[in-house]
């Protein structure tokens, strides 16, 4: 008989595990938010450093003339 007054599926999570469960789905979410800023900062670099090279080819350029 107490079998059958327990619900049936997995029992309730404590408020510990749920927190734990939020905070690894933040921390999943927060960490690829970190690589994309890392992607984003490491292509600016390259094209500053691309357009400051652009840019002193067509001073040396403009010098020649």
């Amino acid at each position: 008989m107490v079998a059958l007054a327990r619900p049936a599926g997995a029992p309730p999570a404590s408020v510990a595990e749920k927190d734990a469960t939020r905070l690894r789905r933040e921390n999943l979410r927060l960490s690829g938010e970190l690589d994309t800023a890392r992607q984003v900062i490491s292509i600016r670099g390259k094209l500053s450093a691309l357009l400051d090279q652009l840019s002193t080819n067509s001073s040396e350029t403009n010098t020649e003339k």
